[in-house]
């Protein structure tokens, strides 16, 4: 669901390093993203992979059922907001879900030619830039 529109880092630097020692008009826009434009369902299944976890699961509950929940919790919650018992308002996180993907949004298109006019070239591919990533998370310690 929606398109992840991302750029490795290491490409970005090496982009922004060749732009210092270019002669460029006083203001340029130029949107830089990588060569693969995966889902973000891809990106972050990627990314659990990656950490050795299984890929996030489906819904387990029909679409409507779902929305009848989602709907009735939304209501319950304002309720809750306005009656001034602390343990009622406290019983109904806000940010509870089963699918953590629906709040990012489904298409997103960005012209990229700019850059590449500029000389921008993307090395590092999704896997390969998750790959990287967590095994610098690991050697920090901030990750398992």
């Amino acid at each position: 669901m929606g398109d992840a529109n991302l750029v490795h880092v290491e490409d970005l630097a090496e982009f922004c390093a060749s732009l210092v020692e270019s002669e460029l008009p006083e203001l340029v826009i130029a949107n830089v993203v990588g060569n693969e434009v995966p889902s973000w369902n891809a990106y972050f299944a990627a990314i659990s992979s990656a950490v050795g976890n299984a890929t996030l699961p489906r819904r387990s509950i029909g679409r409507t059922a779902w929305e009848t929940r989602r709907f009735a919790r939304r209501v319950i919650r304002k309720l809750a907001g306005k009656v001034p018992i602390g343990a009622v308002r406290g019983s109904f996180p806000a940010g509870l879900s089963d699918s953590p993907f629906e709040s990012c949004a489904t298409r997103l298109h960005v012209a990229t030619d700019r850059a590449r006019e500029l000389g921008f070239v993307s090395r590092f591919g999704v896997d390969a830039g998750v790959r990287q990533a967590i095994s610098q998370l690991r050697g920090n310690h901030e990750i398992s």
